[in-house]
């Protein structure tokens, strides 16, 4: 009977369709986990944030702060955080835990521009600290480093549903100085024929993202960015998963069926790529802070079952 009761008690953690603040009676089996508060690692960042002051190691940034669509947004006002001057705060569940972490380590290990992210413990408003996951912002900054032109167009959909019918349902993250309010390379995107969308896209990064969404077994309606390089002409495209997030893409249909683009994602979707020390170091970093972390909205068990079922077969 014993047996019976736990096991409906870890069904209730493990199977239940939603995460919610009500399951207080399966977050019981934290208390498995406290010899780990023992080992609290310190590698994780700690930060404290207040609407207008973001601190880390006693120094002190200005910084306007919002939460949207359960997302802070911090815009550091005075001087940049580590050489970031825009941040995002994301509960690590709303992201399934490591997995899109996973998949953007692979696309970069493919060539694609992603953006740095990494987590920490933060303390909001003098509660108690909570984990997150912290990415910087899409801007300029990030196309520097990933040795793309800062001074070239980066766009995303405002409407993942609409996004080839007109550029009114795009916006841009990163602006061509010369021309801010110029949309016509997008526009002559959206409405050109198949044989102008091989001239316009590039077909190596299509083909890489492609491999991309075929490696982490992903949907090609998959968000994605465009990124506009002047120098070539030619779009590219950037992967930017999000939960719960459908993208009209049968606008690609012909260009993902084109022999040459089918022939280079078969290519690299036989190149071996290791996930397996990346998975082992997010593990070691992050499972002392999740088991500290009180205010998750599930339990560690919860947490341990979902991330080892995200680990990357060796």
């Amino acid at each position: 009977m014993s047996l019976i009761l736990l096991v409906s008690l870890l069904s209730l953690d493990l199977w239940h369709p939603r995460l919610d603040r009500n399951r207080s009676l399966t977050k019981i089996f934290d208390l498995l986990y406290f010899p780990w508060f023992s080992y609290l690692s310190n590698s994780l960042p700690r930060y404290k944030l207040t609407p207008d002051n973001f601190t880390f190691n006693q120094k002190s940034y200005p910084i306007t702060a919002k939460l949207d669509q359960g997302q802070w947004q911090i815009n550091f006002t005075d001087q940049d955080f580590q050489g970031y001057r825009q941040l995002i705060l994301i509960s690590p569940e709303i992201n399934n835990f490591f997995s899109d972490y996973l998949a953007l380590n692979l696309a970069e290990n493919l060539g694609l521009v992603t953006r740095d992210r990494w987590f920490a413990v933060v303390k909001i408003n003098n509660q108690a600290g909570r984990i997150y996951q912290v990415l910087e912002a899409w801007n300029k900054d990030v196309l520097e480093k990933n040795r793309r032109s800062s001074d070239s167009d980066l766009f995303i959909p405002k409407d993942y549903h609409r996004l080839w019918q007109s550029v009114g349902f795009w916006k841009k993250l990163a602006i061509n100085p010369l021309a801010p309010q110029d949309y016509s390379a997008l526009h002559q995107l959206l409405t050109a024929t198949p044989d102008q969308l091989t001239r316009l896209v590039s077909l190596d990064s299509l083909a890489r993202w492609q491999a991309y969404l075929k490696l982490t077994n992903r949907s090609m309606s998959e968000p994605f960015l465009l990124y506009f390089n002047r120098d070539l002409g030619q779009f590219e495209f950037i992967p930017d998963p999000q939960s719960n997030v459908i993208t009209d893409t049968r606008f690609l249909s012909n260009l993902v069926n084109l022999p040459s683009v089918k022939i280079q994602v078969d290519q690299l979707a036989q190149t071996r790529y290791s996930q397996l020390g990346y998975y082992r170091q997010l593990w070691q970093q992050t499972r002392f802070a999740f088991a500290a972390d009180l205010l998750k909205p599930y339990s560690t068990l919860f947490f341990t079952v979902s991330v080892w079922q995200q680990r990357p077969k060796i």
